[in-house]
């Protein structure tokens, strides 16, 4: 696609790079000619190739949309982008056309391993939930029977290993939620 279109405001940015941490190579003015080249997809994020008065960079597609006259132009090529996957072994929403998760689970694998892999993680995070709940509980039941309330107890050590109990517990169910979450989706788009 080479179109040019005209910036309506003074909001655009253009950048060196497909990363919103590279830095700018144009503040794109109100009014400033922009010829936009093709559209990719990196690392989850829609990107189209920019240049501005001999500046060439890159610009994030939706902001192209909102911010110039190109608006919802139908002759942009705009890649396939797939919906959000649940990753296996970690449980992170990661973008659908991303390969693998920041934990290192390639998502290209076969039906088999990602089955074992969900076996795998679901092993390890069932326990640390139960584990997290017996340290979240064994304050609260030595309180109840006296033992932290009497003089010179070191109540302190007794309220960390509460929260620490409480904080795995917590992490380990929400882990537990989303590991469940992505073999239902999984399932759902192999039929399963």
């Amino acid at each position: 696609m080479l179109e040019k279109v005209t910036a309506t405001d003074d909001a655009l940015r253009i950048y060196t790079e497909r990363d919103l941490s590279s830095a700018v190579a144009v503040q794109v003015r109100r009014g400033s000619e922009i010829q936009l080249g093709a559209a990719t997809v990196f690392e989850g994020k829609e990107w189209i190739e920019a240049t501005v008065e001999n500046n060439v960079g890159y610009i994030l597609a939706p902001n192209a949309r909102s911010h110039t006259t190109l608006g919802a132009l139908a002759e942009v090529d705009r890649p396939a982008i797939k919906h959000a996957v649940t990753c296996p072994r970690c449980g992170l929403l990661c973008p659908g056309n991303t390969r693998r998760c920041d934990c290192g689970y390639d998502f290209e694998t076969s039906p088999e391993r990602m089955r074992a892999e969900y076996t795998r993680s679901m092993r390890e995070a069932v326990p640390l939930a139960i584990g997290g709940m017996v340290l979240a509980m064994l304050p609260i039941i030595l309180i109840i029977i006296g033992f932290v309330t009497s003089p010179g107890s070191p109540r302190i050590f007794f309220y960390g290993l509460m929260i620490v109990g409480m904080g795995m517990a917590g992490r380990s169910i929400t882990r537990i939620r989303n590991l469940r979450a992505a073999r239902r989706e999984y399932e759902n788009a192999s039929g399963h």
